[in-house]
């Protein structure tokens, strides 16, 4: 209830939340192989989440975007050349690991990127591609996980 709250009338529009879960957006290979590697089952990517994407879930009359398991997870996928190593099995689920099982909350998971050394900046310009809406658009401004 909005009623009393300043700036919130009883007409008041609810938030519409889809959420995006990245390793599963845009990923077209229909693989499913138990235990079976990024290149066997896919992987969406940062640059998936494109603006003609955005565009459409706001058409649709999403409000919010929530972007679930963006944060660096336990994985067998190692990418050494960057000096990430594969995790030990022993704590990962499955090769590609889980979603929440963070293990690094201040990078995200290098598989999503198109290039894991620019995995940082990939995952900044998506972030960018939501927010040209709360920087002077006819939109409404961005608030909380990604509101367009």
């Amino acid at each position: 209830m909005t009623a009393g709250i300043p700036g919130h009338s009883r007409n008041a529009m609810k938030p519409v939340i889809y959420q995006i879960v990245v390793r599963y957006f845009g990923n077209t290979n229909t693989t499913n192989q138990q235990d079976g590697t990024i290149e066997t089952n896919g992987c969406g990517r940062f640059a998936d989440i494109a603006e003609t994407a955005l565009q459409a879930l706001k058409d649709l009359g999403v409000t919010h975007v929530w972007l679930t398991g963006c944060l660096r997870q336990a994985t067998l996928t190692g990418y050494p050349e960057v000096g990430l190593p594969s995790d030990d099995p022993d704590v990962v689920k499955g090769r590609a690991g889980s979603l929440f099982a963070v293990r690094d909350y201040f990078d995200v998971c290098p598989d999503y990127a198109r290039h894991p050394s620019n995995r940082l900046d990939e995952f900044a310009s998506l972030v960018d591609r939501a927010l040209p809406r709360a920087r002077g658009s006819s939109s409404p401004p961005l608030q909380g996980c990604a509101n367009f």
